[in-house]
């Protein structure tokens, strides 16, 4: 805690929603937005690769490639509709040619996960390990070697300054084009580099 007099409360929500950035609800917003709108200044702090997750004991797990057809028929544990990662999800779903037999729901990737390791279905998620989400009873596949999402850390562009977010931009993490942690650079709490 290099800034201790800084106090933070952290809520996680549904989806990344920009309105309550504009509302005011909250000051920073960070998760993956497909669109950043002209109105909200961010900058990328992590990127996160789609993965397969299966259980172990799966027979798409212990094979040297992983093919739809060993997903045939198999039951798909979901993020919920409302969450923005399911969208992602039906649309890798629709690439792979995928139909699965039934669907479950989950409103976290800990919960899909646990689901999947229970053995009660296969799903695609993001995840920031290199290895995928670990676990012993699960097995990861890297869906995309050159597929990722990147994670944003976004605040509304005009209003006031705010010197507790300025303090959060200045620690946060970034990486260029190629993926590589870059140095960290004053950055105002209106988006412009200092």
């Amino acid at each position: 805690a290099r800034r201790p007099n800084i106090e933070i409360d952290v809520k996680e929500t549904g989806a990344a929603d920009v309105e309550l950035l504009r509302r005011g609800e909250t000051d920073v917003l960070v998760d993956h937005i497909p669109r950043l709108p002209d109105d909200i200044a961010a900058i990328e702090v992590a990127r996160v690769r789609p993965y397969l997750v299966l259980p172990v004991k799966h027979k798409a797990a212990s094979a040297s490639r992983w093919t739809p057809a060993h997903l045939h028929d198999e039951r798909f544990v979901a993020y919920v509709p409302e969450r923005g990662h399911h969208q992602l999800q039906m649309q890798a779903l629709a690439a792979f040619g995928l139909t699965p037999r039934g669907f479950l729901h989950a409103s976290t990737s800990e919960a899909i996960l646990g689901l999947v390791e229970a053995g009660l279905g296969y799903s695609f998620v993001p995840s920031l390990e290199k290895k995928g989400p670990g676990s012993r009873n699960i097995a990861a596949r890297l869906l995309s070697e050159e597929r990722y999402f990147p994670v944003w850390l976004a605040w509304r562009k005009f209003g006031p300054a705010n010197p507790l977010i300025e303090a959060l931009i200045a620690e946060a993490p970034r990486y260029d084009a190629a993926g590589r942690r870059r140095s960290r650079r004053r950055v105002d709490g209106r988006g412009r580099v200092a």
